[in-house]
């Protein structure tokens, strides 16, 4: 048993995910973590265990870590409310997609990043990214829409926003957004014909979700092992 494990006492999983969001929606989040639970798949194959631990007993065992020193660069984040603790049931790779969904869905609500407290390592998806703002004309664009941020500052998608619409002014096209053909997926998508050509060769860059590494090898190895 590592160092870590030993003296965590009731902090005994290896895994650990911040929560940074807005209080009002991590005080209905939390509330499901109040107590240790069990998660299943659908064909009710138990994953893991996990629990909700309070920001003040996490500081208190690993205030001078580095990975709790971390502050993400990104204007739009909430601070850290709390944390989410877990540990797999198996590290069987036959669950490894399983194990990613789950995960994915939880970071992109609550903004948080991955610690593996026996190595010492973090994983934070949240980072500066660049896109061809091409994407702004697809339904799917900007995978899916699964890059943009969620649960952050209302003026992140309006500087987005003002961003692509400051490319289109310098080169004369006078477009704007219209909620009514929101796809909910992708934010940026323009229903309006752009003019061919235009936006070849133009990118994008903005603070977002990098789903593109949690498809990579060395992600699945520290998630899964």
């Amino acid at each position: 048993m590592s160092f870590y494990l030993q003296i965590m006492n009731h902090l005994s999983y290896r895994f650990l995910m911040p929560i940074r969001l807005p209080q009002n929606k991590a005080d209905d989040w939390i509330y499901a973590f109040n107590k240790e639970f069990s998660f299943w798949l659908d064909n009710f194959h138990m994953l893991g265990r996990f629990q909700y631990l309070k920001l003040n007993e996490v500081r208190e065992k690993f205030k001078n870590d580095t990975w709790f020193t971390h502050k993400n660069r990104c204007p739009y984040l909430y601070e850290i409310v709390g944390y989410i603790n877990w540990e797999w049931w198996t590290n069987n790779d036959n669950e490894f997609e399983d194990k990613k969904s789950m995960l994915l869905e939880w970071l992109a609500f609550s903004n948080g990043f991955i610690i593996r407290l026996d190595i010492q390592q973090f994983f934070d998806p949240i980072t500066i990214l660049k896109y061809p703002l091409e994407d702004v004309q697809f339904r799917y664009g900007f995978e899916q829409g699964q890059v943009f941020l969620k649960n952050v500052s209302t003026d992140y998608l309006d500087d987005l926003k003002s961003k692509v619409l400051n490319v289109l002014a310098k080169k004369g096209i006078d477009i704007c957004f219209s909620e009514k053909y929101s796809t909910g997926r992708n934010e940026l998508y323009i229903f309006e014909s752009i003019p061919e050509g235009a936006l070849d060769y133009e990118t994008i860059e903005f603070w977002g979700f990098d789903i593109r590494a949690a498809n990579c090898d060395s992600w699945k190895t520290f998630i899964n092992k």
